[in-house]
C-alpha cells in the first residue's frame, strides 16, 4: 500500500466493508471488546512498503515499523528503526479527542485516530476536531499527515446511512493556526 491518509483511508473502508459482510458482525459491532478484536484483526490486513505492525509499542495501538538497520558491537544490539505510521482507535464516542492530542507528541509520517460520533446529522464534526486543532503544539510540520476517521457508532444509522458512514478528515496547519479538510473515498 501507498503510504498517506488517502491509500490508508481507502484501505481501512475496504477491510472494515469485508468485515461488516461477516455474519457476526452486528453482534461484535456492540460489544466493546469483541470490536476492538475486530478492528486489531483489520490492521493486521494493512500493510505499509517494508515495515512491520507493532501493538501497542509506546502505548499506541498501532504503529508501523521500517527496520533500516541492525547491528551488534559486542554483545550490544544496535537498532535504527523508523516509525512510519501512528494509529489510536478510541471505541468512546465521547473521548477520541484524547488520542488526536496522545499523537500530536508523536513523530512519524502518517498519524491517524479513528473514533466515532453518535451524531446523526454529522453536522459538527469538523468544528471539534477544529476546536481540539487548538490545543496541538507539535502539528505544524506540514511533511507529516495528520487525519481523523470517524464511524458513526450506532449500527442502525451505518446501515440506513450505507456502510459505516465513515469520514475522513486531514488537519491541515499554517503557523500554528489549524484548519481540517475532508478526505473523500473515490468514486466507484
Amino acid at each position: 500500500m501507498k503510504q498517506g491518509l488517502q491509500p490508508f483511508f481507502e484501505e481501512f473502508y475496504k477491510l472494515m466493508m469485508k468485515a461488516s459482510k461477516e455474519p457476526d458482525f452486528s453482534k461484535t459491532y456492540k460489544n466493546r471488546s469483541k470490536y476492538t478484536e475486530r478492528i486489531q484483526d483489520v490492521m493486521e490486513n494493512i500493510k505499509f512498503k517494508e515495515s512491520r505492525l507493532y501493538r501497542e509499542y509506546f502505548d499506541i495501538d498501532f504503529s508501523w515499523w521500517k527496520n533500516d538497520s541492525h547491528k551488534k558491537q559486542g554483545s550490544v544490539n544496535i537498532y535504527d528503526w523508523t516509525m512510519v505510521a501512528a494509529v489510536e482507535h478510541e471505541n468512546a464516542w465521547s473521548d477520541w479527542t484524547y488520542e488526536v492530542e496522545k499523537l500530536d507528541s508523536i513523530n512519524c509520517p502518517l498519524r491517524i485516530v479513528i473514533g466515532y460520533t453518535r451524531n446523526k446529522k454529522r453536522d459538527n464534526e469538523k468544528g471539534i476536531i477544529e476546536e481540539q486543532c487548538q490545543y496541538l503544539k507539535n502539528c505544524a510540520d506540514l511533511t507529516k499527515e495528520f487525519g481523523v476517521i470517524l464511524l458513526n457508532q450506532n449500527l442502525d444509522y451505518t446501515i440506513m446511512d450505507g456502510p459505516f458512514d465513515m469520514r475522513c478528515y486531514r488537519l491541515l496547519s499554517s503557523k500554528q493556526t489549524y484548519s481540517v479538510e475532508r478526505v473523500e473515498l473515490p468514486k466507484e
